[in-house]
């Protein structure tokens, strides 16, 4: 798993809970491993940071980003040690 795919993992999760979000489209192709213009790396971790301080001071938020994270994990195919092993693919483990 790399930096940017945790940073996408983070805006999709931020959109699963009904926040708003921008670039959920260049998340979603990142996580499916297909190529990304040169400034989605940028464009992704700038928006990850912004939710990220929106939800870290509400323990209810974080709850509920950390299930859906997990089951964005999940969906695209990553080994999430503790809640379930990758579906037919060769994605890296989730430290």
């Amino acid at each position: 798993m790399t930096y940017r795919d945790g940073n996408a993992v983070k805006i999709l999760a931020a959109e699963r809970m009904g926040i708003r979000v921008s670039h959920s489209d260049v998340a979603q192709t990142a996580l499916r491993g297909e190529p990304t213009a040169s400034s989605a790396g940028q464009q992704i971790e700038i928006e990850a940071c912004r939710l990220h301080n929106f939800i870290r001071g509400d323990g209810a938020r974080m709850h509920a980003a950390n299930k859906h994270a997990a089951d964005i994990l999940i969906e695209y195919g990553f080994d999430v040690p503790g809640i379930a092993p990758a579906a037919k693919t060769s994605r890296p483990a989730v430290n």
